[in-house]
């Protein structure tokens, strides 16, 4: 599923207004430290910028602290990499304001335009951000060779 603006853009809802932006990343899932660690060195190694996503719902079964702490881990082995990370909600608010209590600097939600802009007001306040771009991702729980897909993955145009 894509956003309303095409592959090549991404929208957040900062405030009370959509902001569009070019996407200037690829996003890759991944489900355990060293996923991140594969996926962050092949970005090094590439010169790419990446995003680092969590499962969908992520946080109900993994947890914030755990997210944040597997991504601040793989991201000290890898400094000069562009990184951003971005802990799945899923449709639940109270996980998503959780995870920004926690830490997480992005969070994604589905959820009606009321509940998104009140999340992302919350998430403004703590230097946070709410995520609710819909691009394809590259899950690594469903390739057999993480280092070959990410290294695929992020040199497709």
């Amino acid at each position: 599923m894509r956003g309303p603006f095409g592959p090549r853009f991404s929208f957040c809802l900062v405030g009370a207004m959509w902001q569009i932006e070019p996407m200037t990343y690829k996003a890759i899932i991944v489900h355990s430290l060293k996923q991140a660690e594969t996926a962050l060195a092949i970005a090094d190694s590439l010169g790419k910028e990446i995003v680092l996503r969590s499962a969908p719902s992520a946080t109900a079964f993994v947890g914030a602290g755990v997210f944040r702490e597997i991504i601040d881990q793989a991201m000290a082995k890898h400094p000069n990499v562009q990184a951003k990370a971005i802990l799945d909600c899923g449709s639940d608010a109270g996980w998503a304001l959780n995870a920004l209590r926690n830490g997480v600097k992005t969070v994604r939600l589905q959820g009606s335009n009321d509940v998104l802009k009140k999340v992302a007001d919350i998430a403004s306040q703590q230097n946070a951000n709410l995520d609710t771009q819909t691009e394809n991702a590259l899950d690594l729980a469903t390739v057999d060779d993480p280092e070959k897909a990410c290294r695929t993955w992020l040199t497709e145009i």
